[in-house]
Formats: structure tokens, C-alpha cells, sequence
């Protein structure tokens, strides 16, 4: 028995067409990356890190807006006057530090399950 298999494009184009530029699979990684990120972002009365986050996507891009007015300096450690007692892992450039601490391999093995579920 002989088997032939035609792709319509390379596999890499066709994963991308219908998964990763699904605008549901970019929302489902921000929101997942949030989660993730969150004990590394500093904390005090909770706004930066819970009430002033906002998650859109647009096509295969999601995007995580902190949009306290001081956002921007505590991420840059411009003003690092932070403390840790609610947020152990609190640090300046919080994705990095998540990153580095290995939350990136949730956020793929999650969203291989997302994937594969949906």
C-alpha cells in the first residue's frame, strides 16, 4: 500500500494560520502569562498587580497592559521603594524574572493543552 501526502504549505504556515494566529489561542497565552507573572510583580495594595491589568489580543499577539500611572517605573526599577511581604518574588522587569525562574514552560504546556482541547 502506497501513501502520499500533500501539504498545502509547509506545516509551520499551517499551524500558524489556524492556531497561533487564532485570536482565542493569543488571549488564552496573555491571560495565562498574567497568572504566571503575577507573584513577580510588586505588590502593595494590590492595583498594579490585579486591578489595573487589562488583556486584549489582536490576530496571534496578546498583550498584558499594566496601566497604573506608575507602572512604568516600578517595571524599570526606577522607583524600586517596593517590599515583598505580599509578593515574595516582587522584582523589577517581573516577565524576565519569571522567565528566568522557568514559568515559560507552563505557559507552553498549558497552551499545548489549550491547543489540543480546543
Amino acid at each position: 500500500m502506497n501513501i502520499s501526502i500533500k501539504w498545502n504549505g509547509n506545516p509551520k504556515s499551517i499551524i500558524n494560520k489556524r492556531i497561533l494566529r487564532n485570536g482565542n489561542t493569543a488571549l488564552f497565552m496573555a491571560e495565562t502569562w498574567r497568572r504566571l507573572v503575577n507573584p513577580f510583580v510588586p505588590m502593595d495594595s494590590g492595583f498594579l498587580a490585579n486591578d489595573s491589568t487589562s488583556i486584549s489580543s489582536e490576530g496571534s499577539t496578546g498583550y498584558i497592559h499594566y496601566v497604573a500611572p506608575y507602572a512604568g517605573p516600578v517595571y524599570y526599577g526606577t522607583r524600586m521603594n517596593f517590599q515583598t511581604h505580599k509578593h515574595p518574588l516582587a522584582s523589577a522587569k517581573w516577565d524576565k524574572a519569571a522567565i528566568r525562574s522557568g514559568k515559560y514552560k507552563t505557559l507552553v504546556s498549558d497552551t499545548d493543552a489549550y491547543i489540543k482541547g480546543s
